[in-house]
């Protein structure tokens, strides 16, 4: 038997049930000072002490703060990688407008092709990108480097089925360059 008298037992909280309380609390605080309550008005609506609702009002524009600063964060990445694309693109044309064997189309080349490695790299350390096995993509390098034209030609022309095909179905899953396994 408990030492604890009936009906004075701390009773059991779901805190997703909680979290859900309060999110829907702060919804409500939101809408009732957009419609000019103002805060002994909201907690007299809600039931609920003045200070409450100020901590909610705080955590409300501090939670706004927290979604700005990361909005801006990729819109710098954005830009960043629009430079970089910007710089890619110049590269190829003054490659392909530079005297083939010369020393400036190959600068021009590697310029291109850093930039599109900077590109992917910022994709990859974001998320954008999935992180990829290094020595599979250079085996994949391997063989692509190996293909003649014609087996080229039907890589992609099979990859391009396969964007069209994930297309038709809704699908935003990637779609991979390698060849599809035949299963049997």
């Amino acid at each position: 038997m408990s030492d604890i008298p009936e009906g004075w037992e701390a009773k059991e909280k779901d805190p997703q049930t909680q979290q859900d309380k309060v999110d829907q609390r702060r919804a409500k605080v939101v809408h009732y000072q957009r419609a000019g309550m103002n805060v002994g008005q909201i907690a007299k609506a809600l039931g609920v002490h003045r200070n409450t609702v100020s901590k909610d009002l705080k955590e409300i524009r501090q939670e706004h703060r927290t979604r700005a600063t990361e909005i801006e964060a990729y819109d710098e990445l954005g830009q960043h990688i629009a430079f970089l694309e910007n710089v890619a693109n110049e590269a190829m044309v003054d490659y392909s407008a530079a005297e083939a064997g010369s020393s400036a189309r190959a600068t021009f080349l590697n310029t291109a092709m850093k930039a599109r490695k900077a590109i992917v790299d910022l994709q990859t350390e974001t998320g954008l990108l999935p992180k990829v096995n290094p020595a599979m993509a250079r085996a994949e390098v391997q063989a692509v480097a190996k293909m003649s034209d014609s087996e080229l030609e039907k890589r992609k022309e099979e990859v391009l089925r396969r964007l069209k095909e994930s297309q038709d179905n809704g699908s935003s899953e990637p779609v991979s360059i390698s060849p599809q396994r035949k299963t049997s």
